[in-house]
């Protein structure tokens, strides 16, 4: 049955990962008083973006009856875009935040030859469609977090998006910016602030 998601949070990993990456940002934020839950999906690289962002919309829509925030790192973040900027997802949340997400793809992703590699790649027809209406994500709060020393998302600029806030992370390697207290602090603030401003729209 579904849940009232007060002060819920959906964790989704990335590539190759598994529930024990965002361990760190799950403790966090358990310790500030929030309910963060992880969903878990097939992260091979070998199932559509696409595919699987309609996976989660089922999730939420058997888990969730009200708005939960998302909080994705690496591709999981592109996959939660689908959701929300092609699933109707603005109305199914509340607030939105990436960490090292490669929002204009990853130059890494050329030589590998699943489906969602492909639709990872700088430039493939996925992010070119993904990117062309940014609408959906100004109707929620939504920052990125991003690291200029990422090597996995390369060029490491492209885990954001020009047109809305991010914040810089010194993390030294790209797994590290779910790790660290600067990006913990972020996430817990970003969080309030959305809580914040839903609280100040009756919503």
């Amino acid at each position: 049955m579904p849940t009232p998601s007060s002060n819920r949070v959906i964790l989704i990993y990335g590539l190759w990962n598994v529930a024990p990456i965002l361990w760190p940002l799950q403790y966090s934020l358990k310790n500030h008083g929030w309910r963060p839950e992880i969903w878990d999906y097939p992260s091979t690289g070998y199932v559509a973006l696409d595919e699987l962002a309609r996976n989660l919309e089922k999730y939420i829509d058997s888990h969730h009856t009200g708005k939960p925030h998302i909080v994705a790192y690496s591709m999981g973040g592109l996959i939660a875009r689908y959701f929300i900027q092609k699933l109707g997802g603005t109305e199914r949340i509340s607030s939105f935040i990436t960490l090292a997400t490669p929002h204009h793809g990853t130059v890494r992703a050329n030589i590998l030859p699943g489906e969602g590699f492909v639709q990872m790649r700088v430039g493939s027809e996925f992010l070119r469609d993904l990117n062309s209406d940014l609408t959906p994500l100004t109707r929620i709060p939504f920052i990125s977090l991003w690291t200029p020393w990422d090597i996995t998302v390369f060029p490491a600029k492209n885990s954001y998006l020009e047109e809305f806030p991010r914040m810089k992370i010194q993390a030294p390697l790209h797994n590290l910016i779910t790790w660290m207290p600067s990006s913990l602090r972020v996430v817990n603030h970003a969080l309030r602030g959305a809580e914040v401003a839903l609280a100040r729209q009756g919503g």
